[in-house]
C-alpha cells in the first residue's frame, strides 16, 4: 500500500549526460532533469551514454524518519539507516562505456508491528505476522555493473544487480528473515533519423527465507499467516512460524528517445512478478501464490539546451491478484493441495501532468509543477471485504545553483506536495474480527484515506579539489509529512563524499 501512496515523492538521484563541469555535479544530482529519464536509463544500452566523463564517487549516508504514529504498521514507526556505497562509471570516449557500484547498510527498523518478514511491500499481503513485534536490525550488501557497447546505429548493453540482505531481532518474537534478489537485464538501441528506438528485457529471481522463534515460553504468541484486508489463513496459523517465498519477474521496456536535445519522447515499461508462499515445516506445503502486473506509460516533449523546458504525460499502476491454495488432509508427513481459489485483488491506478521550466548557466534554476490523481482498490472475496481510496495531489519543486568563488558550488532544492482525498470507504466484517485485528484496519485505513502535507529541502556544497576533476561534498536534507490523520513524520538525512 504504501508503495502506491509515495510514489510521487521519489526523485531521481543521479548525474545526467550534460556534466561536463565538476561544479554542476551537485545541481545534477538534485536537478529535476533526472525525474524525465529514469525510465530510458533503465535499458542498459541507453545508459551507456547517459554520462559524458568517467567518475567513481565514494559517499557515506545517514538517513533517519520518525513518526509520531506509524503509518502503516507492518513497516513501523522509524528508521535510522547508515550506508557506505562507492559508484563507478566509465566512458573511454569510443564505442564502448562500462559501470559498477556496491553498497553496505546495516541500521534499525523501529516498532514494527503485524509483520515478521522483510520486503513487505513486495510480498504482501501473504506475512507472518504476530501482535508484539519490535524494532529490528537490518544489514544489506548490494552489487551491480553493467557494459554497453556502440556499432553503428546500433547499441547494445548487458547489467546485472544483486542483492543479499539478512533483517532480525535479538528479544523475542526472535524473527529472522534472509533475502537474496537478483537481476539481469539485456538491452538495444537502433537510430532511425533524430531518434533512438529502444527495447530491454529484465529477468529476476527472488528468495526469501524467514522464520520466528520465542525463547521464554511464558510469551508465546500466534504466529498469523495474513491474507489480506486483516484476515488471516486461521487453519494453519499459531504455530507454523517457519516459511519460504520464492519469485521471478520479467520486465519489458520500450523507448522512443530523441538524440539531440530537443523532441518527443515515450517510454513503456511492463512488467509482471509472481510470488509463491510455502510452510517449511509442513513439507514445503504452498499456501498463497500472487501475481503482479504493472505496467507505466509516459510521453511528452522536452529542450535541454541552456533554457530548459519539457512536459510530460505519465500513467502508472498495478494489479495484484493473489490464490490461496486449499490443503486436504495430512498424507505421509504431507498435505496435498486439492483447490486453489483467487481471494484477494487489488488495483492501484495514478495520473499525471508534469511541466519543467529552467535556465542554465553560472547560476542555474528550474522549477517543475505537477497535479495528478491515483485511486487504490483492495478485495477479498470471502468472508467480504473492501478498501477504496481516491486521491487528487499537486506537486512544485524547484532547485537553485550557483558557484562561490572558484570552488565551490552550492545547489539547493525544496519539494511542496499536497494530497487531498476525495472519497474512501472499507467495509469488513468487524463484528466477526478480533480486537487487535480491528485496530490494526482502523489504523491503516485511517492513513490510506488521510490528506497529506510533504515538505522537503535539500541542500548540497561541492568543493572542487584541483584540476583533475577531484572533489568534496557534504548534502543534507530535512523533510516533515503532515496528515489529516494525526501523524506527521520527520525526516533527516546527510551525506559526505567525494568524486574522482
Amino acid at each position: 500500500m504504501k508503495k502506491g501512496i509515495y510514489l510521487l515523492l521519489l526523485t531521481g538521484s543521479t548525474l545526467t549526460a550534460s556534466a561536463t563541469q565538476p561544479d554542476t555535479l551537485s545541481f545534477l544530482r538534485l536537478g529535476l532533469t533526472n525525474e524525465l529519464r529514469q525510465a530510458e536509463w533503465q535499458n542498459p544500452a541507453l545508459y551507456g551514454e547517459a554520462y559524458m566523463q568517467s567518475f567513481t564517487e565514494l559517499k557515506a549516508q545517514m538517513t533517519y524518519q520518525k513518526m509520531n504514529r506509524a503509518f502503516l504498521q507492518q513497516q513501523g514507526n522509524g528508521i535510522f539507516h547508515p550506508q557506505v556505497e562507492v559508484t563507478t562509471f566509465v566512458n573511454t570516449g569510443k564505442a564502448w562505456s562500462t559501470w559498477g557500484g556496491a553498497s553496505y547498510l546495516n541500521g534499525l527498523n523501529r516498532n514494527i508491528l503485524w509483520n515478521s518478514i522483510s520486503d513487505y511491500q513486495r510480498l504482501r499481503p501473504y506475512v507472518l505476522a504476530d501482535t508484539l513485534g519490535g524494532d529490528t536490525r537490518t544489514e544489506r550488501y548490494s552489487f551491480y555493473g553493467g557494459y554497453a557497447q556502440r556499432a553503428g546505429r546500433w547499441k547494445l548493453g548487458a547489467g546485472i544487480h544483486y542483492r543479499a540482505s539478512q533483517e532480525y531481532r535479538d528479544i523475542d518474537p526472535r524473527m529472522r528473515s534472509i533475502v537474496s534478489d537478483l537481476n539481469a537485464k539485456l538491452g538495444a538501441s537502433y537510430r532511425i533519423g533524430n531518434y533512438q528506438l529502444g527495447a530491454a528485457t529484465l529477468l529476476n529471481i527472488y528468495k526469501q527465507s524467514c522464520s520466528v522463534d520465542f525463547y521464554k515460553e511464558a510469551g508465546v504468541v500466534p504466529e498469523y499467516l495474513m491474507t489480506g484486508l486483516a484476515s488471516c489463513y486461521q487453519r494453519f496459523s499459531g504455530d507454523n512460524r517457519n516459511l519460504n517465498y520464492k519469485g521471478h519477474a520479467h520486465q519489458i521496456l520500450l523507448n522512443l528517445i530523441p538524440i539531440s536535445e530537443t523532441g518527443w519522447f515515450t517510454n513503456l515499461d511492463l512488467k509482471r512478478e509472481k510470488y509463491r508462499q510455502t510452510i517449511v515445516s509442513l513439507n514445503h506445503l504452498p499456501l498463497t501464490t500472487q501475481t503482479i502486473e504493472s505496467g507505466k506509460l509516459e510521453a511528452g516533449w522536452r529542450q535541454t539546451s541552456a533554457q530548459f523546458t519539457a512536459f510530460r504525460m505519465v500513467f502508472n499502476g498495478y494489479r495484484r491478484i493473489g490464490k490461496e491454495h486449499v490443503a486436504g488432509g495430512a498424507e505421509n508427513a504431507g498435505y496435498p493441495v486439492i483447490h486453489t481459489l483467487a481471494m484477494y485483488k487489488e488495483h492501484y491506478a495514478n495520473i499525471f501532468l508534469q511541466a519543467l521550466y529552467g535556465k542554465k548557466g553560472l547560476s542555474y534554476w528550474q522549477m517543475s509543477g505537477q497535479g495528478g490523481m491515483e485511486c487504490l482498490k483492495m478485495n477479498y472475496a470471502y468472508p467480504g471485504r473492501n478498501l477504496r481510496t481516491r486521491h487528487a495531489y499537486g506537486k512544485l519543486s524547484g532547485i537553485l545553483g550557483t558557484r562561490v568563488g572558484k570552488r565551490w558550488s552550492l545547489t539547493t532544492r525544496m519539494d511542496v506536495l499536497y494530497k487531498k482525498g476525495i472519497t474512501s470507504s472499507i467495509d469488513l466484517p468487524y463484528a466477526n474480527m478480533p480486537e487487535e485485528f480491528r485496530e490494526m484496519a482502523r489504523e491503516n485505513y485511517a492513513f490510506l484515506k488521510a490528506d497529506q502535507t510533504h515538505l522537503q529541502l535539500t541542500a548540497r556544497a561541492d568543493y572542487l579539489i584541483d584540476k583533475a576533476l577531484r572533489s568534496l561534498f557534504i548534502q543534507a536534507g530535512g523533510g516533515k509529512l503532515f496528515t489529516s490523520a494525526d501523524r506527521h513524520q520527520t525526516l533527516l538525512d546527510l551525506t559526505l563524499g567525494t568524486t574522482f
